[in-house]
């Protein structure tokens, strides 16, 4: 098992509370380990029925995102889904995602990492960040 890299001059920093492993047919498996520091976001539910059940319904409200870093040029951010979608202009944040199971059902690992900036190479994010798709010919700007 390598430990965690995203290629010459790139850094990445696990902000999770556990150890993120990628395994990939290529490389085997690439470990970032947790590094203590871990990004959370703060939530509040708010009771809105209990007409229905016996169990109180209600509903969140996400509040700030703490332990997050500012951007930095060549890193990259390990966190949760919850925080990636709760900043959608951030594009150095990567989640795991197409986890692998072992025969008991606990996850052993993920296949790839959620990017934004995947969007941007792919052609899928134009220079203005617009989205479009790779058959879709770019916008024309005046």
């Amino acid at each position: 098992m390598i430990e965690g890299s995203h290629g010459p001059g790139w850094e990445v920093i696990n902000l999770t509370p556990h150890d993120v492993v990628i395994v990939d047919a290529v490389v085997g498996g690439m470990r970032y380990p947790c590094n203590g520091q871990i990004a959370r976001i703060e939530e509040r539910y708010i009771e809105v029925d209990r007409s229905t059940l016996t169990v109180p319904l209600c509903h969140v409200v996400q509040g700030e995102v703490e332990g997050l870093p500012p951007s930095k040029r060549n890193i990259w951010y390990i966190v949760s889904r919850m925080i990636f979608d709760a900043l959608p202009n951030r594009h150095d944040l990567l989640v795991p995602v197409d986890v692998v199971r072992n025969d008991a059902g606990q996850i052993e690992g993920a296949r790839k990492f959620l990017s934004r900036a995947a969007k941007r190479s792919a052609g899928i994010i134009d220079d203005w960040g617009e989205q479009r798709y790779p058959d879709m010919p770019a916008p024309q700007r005046q």
